[in-house]
């Protein structure tokens, strides 16, 4: 119990000290002082004998239970030796890993999965054909190469696949009915 209230002391005081100005994360800022703070209280309680309590013992002991510095702005550890980065620049910072993002993107495509199926499930054969070959290949085939196969003109392959893409917009913006 005496290591959790240690750790809940250290997370108030990453709290109080956080700055989102330098573009990292509460819960990675927390980390270091939960830790620095749990320590502390090993070291002190460690043996029925305290060891030291001048600031130069803290600092032997620390240099023993840390693996070197833990400020954000050192310089990250590489197997070269010659990075310029810190611990800052290595630290994810961005939405792209954040866990609520990664979920909300793959709803996101599920959901469009989901209505380009329906779509699809009312186009007619040269429709599909259309839309598979200008909007679902990567690259899309050009207009005169699918309007020769489908005996269309190059203008009119555009103008169907005109219509389609805006039917597609309204059954992707309109509220889910299934």
């Amino acid at each position: 119990m005496d290591l959790v209230q240690e750790g809940n002391a250290g997370l108030l005081t990453a709290i109080e000290r956080f700055d989102p100005a330098r573009g990292t994360r509460l819960s990675t800022y927390a980390v270091i002082w939960i830790r620095a703070y749990i320590l502390r209280h090993l070291m002190e309680a460690s043996s029925l004998v305290r060891t030291t309590t001048t600031r130069q013992g803290r600092e032997r002991f620390f240099a023993r239970a840390l693996p070197g510095d833990v400020s954000l702005d050192a310089p990250a550890r590489t197997f070269d030796g010659e990075s310029r980065a810190t611990v800052l620049d290595r630290l994810p910072g961005g939405d792209e890993l954040r866990p609520d993002t990664l979920v909300e993107t793959h709803e996101e495509l599920v959901r469009l999965r989901e209505v380009v199926a329906r779509f699809q499930a009312t186009l007619d054969a040269r429709e599909r054909a259309i839309f598979e070959g200008r909007v679902l290949d990567e690259p899309p085939r050009p207009l005169r190469k699918l309007g020769a196969t489908l005996d269309l003109s190059g203008e009119r392959v555009r103008q169907l696949e005109h219509d389609m893409l805006i039917r597609l917009r309204d059954l992707a913006s309109a509220p889910n009915r299934h």
